[in-house]
């Protein structure tokens, strides 16, 4: 686990394995602030244990979960006397989908994972207007991801919605993503820490990830501007777009962006998998063509 400061009252907590992943806390005025709680219980009990080396203590927690991924939410327990806030659609992701990612991921957890739900819902935003927090609801890399707003040292917290170079489309409710990313820009943000990637003391990112989004939303992704990472990051979404629509009964947007996703592979460097995704996707556009 790494630990650094961030602005006047940020604690900023990292791990590296299985993949780069962060929380965040906020020593509010009246509340400290749990900004995702990682894989279990195991790295929580140290983030505790680090806050208290570091003098925060004497008031109650409060927990916010960005999104009900499974790396957001499996250290909840360890804070399950508190406060654990989130959108009440994420309540019902976890009440859904949270038994089956305790199978799928087993191999991730850190400690013994007991589901620990949020407690406190609420539908567009929640503030608590003495220690300068705001929690609101910003449909994008999931339906229900929200995101934290810290005004006093002016600290961003997106979840997933922002991720470099790309984020992750998960759905079809580009325009709900395009409307969220925008709303970030109105902020008054000096710092963005994003569930999975170093603190961004500008707005390239999220400029980056604003223009991606509005491409794949207007239909007009150029795939020559991307380099090989970004490229690497825009297959899987193709590939899943193509799934979404397919799913929609929508064959000719599906072709589409399988025919995209090959594009993609051709672009990319030569290795002996991605002439496999080369063979899958023939093979899919040519169920379609049947």
């Amino acid at each position: 686990m790494e630990y650094s400061r961030i602005g006047s009252r940020g604690h900023l907590f990292t791990w590296m394995k299985p993949y780069h992943t962060n929380v965040y806390v906020i020593d509010g005025f009246r509340h400290v602030f749990v900004v995702d709680t990682f894989l279990g219980p195991s790295p929580m009990d140290e983030v505790k244990a680090k806050l208290v080396e570091a003098g925060v203590r004497g008031k109650p927690y409060v927990v916010f979960n960005t999104h009900a991924d499974y790396d957001h939410i499996w250290g909840n327990q360890v804070f399950r006397d508190s406060l654990i806030v989130a959108h009440d659609s994420c309540l019902r992701r976890i009440r859904i989908q949270g038994e089956e990612g305790l199978k799928t991921y087993q191999s991730h957890m850190n400690g013994t994972v007991k589901l620990t739900p949020p407690n406190l819902v609420f539908r567009k935003k929640i503030t608590f207007v003495e220690d300068g927090v705001e929690f609101f609801y910003t449909p994008g890399h999931t339906g229900d991801s929200s995101s934290c707003f810290d005004s006093v040292d002016g600290v961003l917290l997106p979840g997933d919605n922002l991720e470099a170079p790309y984020p992750y489309v998960n759905l079809l409710n580009l325009k709900e993503y395009v409307q969220s990313l925008e709303e970030y820009t109105r902020l008054d943000t000096k710092v963005i820490i994003a569930g999975h990637d170093p603190p961004q003391y500008d707005e390239a990112l999220l400029e980056q990830n604003l223009s991606y989004i509005r491409g794949i939303a207007s239909g007009h992704t150029d795939l020559n501007l991307m380099n090989q990472r970004q490229l690497c990051a825009h297959y899987p979404n193709a590939v899943r777009l193509a799934e979404l629509y397919l799913e929609k009964a929508d064959a000719k947007k599906a072709k589409g962006y399988y025919e995209e996703a090959l594009n993609v592979l051709r672009l990319l460097e030569d290795n002996p998998e991605n002439e496999e995704q080369k063979i899958r996707i023939v093979a899919r556009l040519a169920e379609l063509l049947r």
